[in-house]
């Protein structure tokens, strides 16, 4: 298991581990779950949820910057 932790975590680049530590990305980790929980539950397409999900993703990333 460590072996594999290990591995996995070689591709993170000091960009990605600053992007995951924004306050922005725990905002939009929680909003896209609910989006894709929808998703999988078929209450939404996939081209629906890209309609909604955009502005509301550019919406929090601009209140961050």
């Amino acid at each position: 298991m460590q072996f594999l932790i290990k591995e996995q975590t070689k591709g993170i680049t000091p960009t990605i581990l600053s992007e995951m530590s924004s306050p922005a990305w725990s905002e939009i980790d929680l909003y896209m779950r609910t989006k894709l929980e929808e998703l999988s539950l078929h209450m939404k397409s996939p081209d629906q949820l890209i309609t909604e999900a955009t502005p509301e993703i550019n919406r929090i990333i601009s209140k961050y910057k």
